[in-house]
């Protein structure tokens, strides 16, 4: 099994891919077992579903083969386990060589700016803080979070003046779960300013922006 690579975090897998060589006989068919971690069902092209007896399905090809799949058919935070056997021409079945397994994650973290608060003034700011936290069902790992920032309906901060006409996210300076800071741009007095964060977890996922 070339696709996936055993322990990755996935948003997306559609295409599970392999080879296989038999210098014999030759290779007849390859055939493959995707058991589902939570209640140890598998998966079965012959009634579309999932069920608790072992089941292989036919793949696509031989020394070369791939097996296609529906992310719908997929749970968010589910581990998977996949197998695969082959068949040669002569009849002879393959032990199941090492399972490879992923989990599934589709859904975004979440962050939010804490300080500043909401409709408060102030009149020094030179820090924004918030948190950060994946609590879905899949629950990866938090790896970034950026931030924007805008005059109220107006332009956006580039790094060194409100000048940008569109948003220009920059990094948090530091991160220590789930708590997040970042250096606040530099504010003028008399204006309205909105802040926007947004995190992307270790598979990539990346949520809507936060204001």
């Amino acid at each position: 099994i070339t696709n996936p690579v055993t322990g990755n975090i996935l948003t997306t897998l559609t295409t599970i891919s392999g080879t296989c060589s038999d210098t014999l006989a030759g290779v007849e068919q390859v055939r493959i077992a995707i058991r589902r971690g939570g209640d140890n069902y598998y998966w079965s092209d012959s009634i579309t579903n999932w069920t608790a007896a072992e089941t292989f399905n036919t793949c696509s090809g031989t020394t070369s083969w791939t097996y296609s799949f529906l992310d719908s058919r997929w749970t968010v935070g589910q581990t998977y386990y996949i197998t695969v056997r082959a068949t040669d021409t002569v009849a002879n079945l393959e032990t199941p060589g090492p399972t490879v397994s992923f989990t599934f994650d589709n859904t975004p973290p979440d962050s939010k700016v804490i300080y500043p608060i909401q409709g408060q003034y102030y009149s020094s700011l030179t820090a924004i803080s918030g948190t950060a936290s994946d609590t879905g069902l899949g629950g990866s790992p938090v790896t970034a979070i950026d931030l924007a920032v805008r005059e109220l309906n107006g332009p956006w901060w580039n790094g060194s003046t409100f000048s940008a006409t569109s948003e220009v996210w920059y990094s948090t300076n530091s991160w220590s779960a789930p708590n997040w800071t970042a250096v606040a741009p530099v504010f003028q007095t008399g204006y309205r300013y909105q802040v926007y964060s947004r995190a992307k977890d270790q598979p990539g996922n990346q949520q809507s922006a936060y204001t």
